[in-house]
């Protein structure tokens, strides 16, 4: 029975300092967009989880998986753009990546909640990280650090 308890207190640890990271670097714009790039990482990487399982079935749901492997490659396309060089047109594709994640949580509560523990936490942190980057993006220095990106020479 300690081993879970261990890993329940590394988990809340995990997440506290998380949280703590996120409050402190949603503080200036240049950090926000850093944090939301960072969310739509781990939102990525739940995709790729999501994908994998997806294309290991046969047909239909097979096909799924391609495309939702096909979306994350196309999501970190998106981050690299938002990341590194502060384009509009990421920003703008990471505010609808958010949405659409957050949109496709609400269908996934009901099957989360019923695969016990590990559902629930599942859905915290796709709630946590779709929200937190989904404020990021749309916070208004985020907005006026987009725009003036768009208009600088460099």
């Amino acid at each position: 029975m300690w081993p879970t308890y261990a890993m329940i207190a590394i988990g809340a640890v995990f997440q506290l300092c998380i949280l703590a990271a996120a409050v402190w670097a949603l503080t200036r714009a240049t950090d926000r967009i850093q944090m939301a790039t960072a969310c739509l990482v781990v939102c990525g990487i739940g995709y790729v989880f999501t994908a994998t399982q997806l294309y290991s079935r046969e047909g239909l749901v097979g096909s799924l998986g391609v495309l939702v492997g096909a979306y994350v490659a196309l999501l970190y396309v998106v981050v690299v753009a938002l990341a590194i060089y502060y384009k509009r047109w990421a920003w703008k594709a990471a505010i609808g990546a958010f949405a659409l994640h957050l949109a496709l949580t609400v269908f996934l509560v009901a099957p989360l909640l019923q695969a016990g523990t590990a559902g629930f936490v599942a859905l915290g942190q796709w709630l946590l990280f779709g929200a937190l980057g989904l404020w990021a993006c749309l916070h208004k220095g985020s907005r006026e650090l987009v725009s003036l990106a768009v208009h600088s020479d460099a």
